[in-house]
């Protein structure tokens, strides 16, 4: 009797584990010779950029750099604000704590900025210090070949079989593109001078797959704070704009496996940008954009579990668990908070508040039944002008979780135990100025959740047809041609052998697969 088993190839993955962890990195920012010496610092944004993520025993590496720029006020009487920018200036590496985590696992990680603050420490020295937020998550990604039915050549098969949800990983990919355009400020803006920061905002709109291919659609949104010429007699002011739904994007991602109607997760990043004042309101804008995309698919497979033989001739199986992830639940819901808040003491008076942004950070998720329960808070930046005895002066004053977000998302299918990962993202921020020292914050976000469960079956791998029981007469060496479907498990288990044995004779690996026509030497025991 001959079994022939029906496969099915599935590429599955399973979380092994996932953390978060906090590092604080200190940089210092030297000022070029041919800038003017610094009287005082005005602004310091800085970018964590995350250059890999290396997977060891128990933990996750990410390693990357700083960038961003430094606005700062020159000695003497008159002079103009100047922009520093930076870029890869303090390598970093922040460990995450990872139990169960190997080196051979994949890894997702992510950066986000927890706080800033700078000082100086010379006239051409900046000291910077940053607070990052890091998240790592490894992931088990194997391809497997599972038994979907089986049928004999003589007699008849018992099946046993279990239903397997799974999501089918089918492929990753990333891509690059230089996107570039020219942006108007609105009607009623001050005109442009001289651009002293810019920062680009990307954010994916769609993304959707087709044969071994995905495409990633978005658009990207611009702040700029830039001084204007000196109007009327009066000097240069600065200012703070935000240009938004600007410069759009559409990627087309070669995505190996991936297959129309599965679903893509994607994302995007800036890992530079450029403007050029072309006109009074004009900025021409290069945008350095990355993208990152995963195809998957949700499964339903009803897998054999055991075969048994209703003949004389035994049936043998090669089982091993299979532990899948699968998404039972997602959605994504919008916040909206607001907080009064006053200045330190250390800050000036505020004249005119030019604008502010602000990051999400998660604090906290939770499953229920039919619902999720998520925490976090959001840090702002508020940029404004204030008059001191000096004069004018451009000021930045940072409020560390300045708003405590907390929502419940109702999810049908959500269950105590199951897993959830949360992102949340600040999408516009207003900031109005109640008095000189009195602030009102408004924010508005989007929370999104994923809820996913594990499912553990013991599949049937391989099977093979157990000969009779051999006379000591008929033990012999035998050369055997490899078929079709043939592998060391089946050919141990068909001549009454075992795996090491053969390969040993062959000078062959355990593991190493077989080519189809191969010749091997096969002593074929009897059985007892």
């Amino acid at each position: 009797m001959s079994v022939f088993v029906q496969e099915r190839a599935l590429r599955l993955s399973s979380v092994a584990g996932e953390n978060a962890a906090q590092s604080i990195v200190d940089a210092v920012l030297e000022i070029p010779e041919d800038k003017p010496e610094v009287e005082r610092i005005l602004y310091v944004r800085v970018v964590p950029l995350l250059a890999e993520a290396e997977a060891g025993e128990g933990a996750v590496t990410l390693r990357g750099s700083l960038s961003g720029v430094c606005l700062y006020l020159p000695a003497g009487e008159g002079a103009e604000v100047e922009a520093v920018s930076f870029s890869h200036l303090a390598p970093f590496a922040v460990e995450v704590e990872l139990p169960g985590c190997t080196p051979e696992l994949q890894v997702q990680a992510g950066l986000s900025l927890g706080g800033v603050s700078a000082s100086l420490a010379g006239r051409r020295r900046v000291e910077v210090t940053a607070v990052l937020n890091a998240s790592a998550r490894a992931v088990q990604v194997g391809e497997y070949k599972v038994v979907v039915d089986a049928t004999a050549s003589t007699g008849k098969l018992r099946l046993q079989k279990s239903l397997l949800r799974a999501l089918e990983v089918l492929g990753s990919a990333s891509g690059q593109e230089v996107l570039s355009g020219t942006v108007r400020l609105e009607e009623g803006r001050l005109p442009l001078a001289r651009v002293l920061d810019l920062q680009a905002y990307p954010e994916v709109l769609e993304a959707r797959a087709g044969l071994g291919r995905a495409v990633v659609e978005g658009r990207v949104d611009l702040e700029v704070v830039y001084l204007t010429p000196a109007l009327e007699g009066l000097p240069p002011l600065i200012q703070f704009a935000r240009i938004e739904k600007v410069l759009p994007f559409s990627l087309e991602l070669a995505l190996a496996g991936a297959v129309p109607g599965a679903r893509v997760r994607a994302s995007a990043l800036t890992r530079g940008v450029r403007g050029r004042v072309t006109g009074e309101r004009e900025l021409e804008v290069e945008v350095d954009l990355e993208v990152w995309a995963e195809a998957v698919r949700s499964s339903q497979v009803e897998v054999v579990t055991d075969i048994a033989s209703e003949g004389e001739e035994a049936v043998e199986v090669n089982r091993q668990p299979l532990c899948a992830g699968y998404v039972v639940g997602e959605k994504v819901v919008e916040f909206f908070a607001e907080e009064q808040v006053s200045l330190p003491a250390t800050k000036p008076p505020v004249e005119k508040v030019l604008g502010a942004y602000g990051f999400f950070v998660p604090s906290e998720v939770r499953v229920l039944e039919g619902k999720v329960l998520v925490d976090g808070t959001v840090t702002l930046q508020v940029i404004y002008t204030a008059l001191e005895e000096a004069g004018p002066s451009l000021q930045v004053v940072e409020f560390p979780e300045a708003l405590h977000i907390a929502q419940v998302i109702d999810l049908a299918s959500a269950a105590p135990g199951m897993a959830a990962q949360m992102e949340g993202a600040v999408k516009k921020v207003a900031v109005e100025a109640i008095d000189s020292a009195t602030l009102r914050l408004a924010v508005r976000g989007t929370i999104g959740v994923r809820v996913s469960a594990q499912a553990e079956v013991e599949a049937v791998l391989e099977a093979v047809a157990v000969p009779r029981a051999l006379s000591q007469e008929e033990v012999s060496l035998r050369i055997v041609v490899v078929q079709p479907g043939d592998s060391l498990w089946k050919l141990a288990r068909r001549y009454g052998t075992s795996m090491e044995q053969i390969a040993a004779l062959n000078g062959l690996e355990v593991n190493q697969p077989l080519a189809v026509g191969q010749k091997l030497k096969i002593y074929r025991a009897a059985r007892v």
